[in-house]
């Protein structure tokens, strides 16, 4: 029986609006005895720990003779991982994995979903640097430009996204195309997954850079900080110039078998990958990144077409920590900037455009939907003894 007997449902509903209210989304709560069970989808707080640590305070509040919490977190509507936490007074012990499925068999018909994400849209103001020197007439081409993202979802696992690159300023040759207004992203996208250890998505319509095709990618937690994964993809160079939108011939079928492991007393991720390039160049690719809870920097080597390049890259926080959603439309700066630096060794790297990869979506970096289990578990952790702000 529950210890709530009395006051139990109204407790439920207004745990459901207070969760709704600090800007959680496709909430979902019930209780058992002394266990917490919830859902939650977190589009306001920037990293993936931060808003789910904020939900359990906030859970505690809402029932403070309760000491088990059991919590799926979500991402467009699906399950990424598995927050089992216990709360003695005000200390807190938590673990994450990719176990949601007694959570969510819980809450699958017993709960109403409160405060649904489908058909928000967010417009991600996101700005683009390039700088590139690889030329011996120039010191730099520079390029600054705006690269406003809509993005929606209508159903679970769907994201829609739209952005177009317009260009502020350049110094580009004028047969260069990237000093025109471009389409960057338009693409569907949907996970294949609805929880647990495997992972998958498909998605068509125009990437970056200049493309457009089918891209899909599956991937499996083989424990809570080592993931094996591989993502395919078939498209065709797809851009505008003097106002006129010219598809080409088929690039290539590219491939990528790939695995990512994260040790939790360094920080540091180390990601290997194989395969065929966006190009039809065959070759590797090593990244080492060092994550400080919200900062990811890293530097990274490739072996393609029989040449090698390196160089480094980062994601840094650039948005506020909590941009709360006031309305269907939000405004809001990306939680991230990214960039990644290449030294461009030899010619042919930047003329044949060597050792490059899909991006389906715009916000793609280190930082931004990092769903590995050992890394949100340390810094919630981190989060709720009030070491990590």
């Amino acid at each position: 029986m529950s210890i709530f007997s009395a006051q139990g449902q109204n407790d439920i509903r207004l745990s459901r609006q207070i969760l709704s209210d600090k800007g959680f989304e496709n909430v979902k709560v019930t209780v058992d005895a002394d266990t917490v069970f919830a859902v939650i989808e977190d589009p306001a707080y920037r990293g993936n720990f931060r808003g789910p640590a904020e939900a359990l305070k906030l859970l505690k509040k809402c029932f403070p003779k309760c000491s088990h919490y059991e919590m799926s977190v979500l991402e467009y509507g699906i399950s990424k991982v598995g927050v089992h936490a216990e709360c003695d007074v005000d200390k807190w012990i938590v673990n994450v994995d990719y176990d949601v499925k007694r959570v969510n068999d819980r809450l699958k018909n017993d709960s109403k979903t409160c405060n649904s994400s489908y058909g928000n849209i967010d417009v991600n103001l996101i700005p683009i640097v390039t700088l590139n020197n690889h030329r011996y007439d120039k010191l730099f081409e520079v390029g600054v430009f705006f690269a406003p993202s809509l993005e929606t979802s209508l159903w679970k696992g769907n994201r829609l996204t739209v952005q177009p690159i317009i260009p502020l300023y350049t110094n580009l040759d004028k047969m260069n195309s990237n000093r025109n207004v471009r389409l960057g992203v338009a693409s569907i996208s949907q996970d294949l997954f609805y929880s647990g250890r495997w992972t998958g998505k498909v998605a068509a319509g125009c990437f970056y850079p200049d493309y457009m095709g089918l891209y899909g990618e599956l991937g499996y937690h083989v424990n809570t900080n080592f993931d094996v994964g591989a993502h395919v993809g078939y498209a065709y160079r797809s851009l505008f110039y003097e106002n006129k939108w010219y598809v080409g011939e088929p690039t290539a079928f590219t491939f990528m078998a790939k695995a990512s492991y994260f040790d939790p007393w360094s920080n540091f991720q180390i990601q290997a990958q194989g395969g065929r390039f966006c190009y039809g160049d065959w070759g590797v690719r090593l990244d080492l990144t060092r994550h400080f809870g919200e900062y990811a920097i890293g530097l990274y080597g490739i072996l393609t077409g029989g040449e090698h390049n390196g160089g480094f890259h980062f994601a840094i926080p650039f948005g506020g920590k909590c941009q709360k959603r006031n309305g269907r439309i939000r405004i809001k700066a990306p939680e991230y900037y990214d960039m990644q630096y290449s030294m461009v060794s030899y010619w042919r790297y930047e003329e044949e455009s060597m050792g490059r990869e899909i991006e389906e979506i715009p916000d793609k970096n280190r930082s931004a939907h990092y769903w590995q289990a050992e890394f949100i578990e340390k810094y919630m952790q981190k989060y709720l003894d009030g070491t990590f702000e």
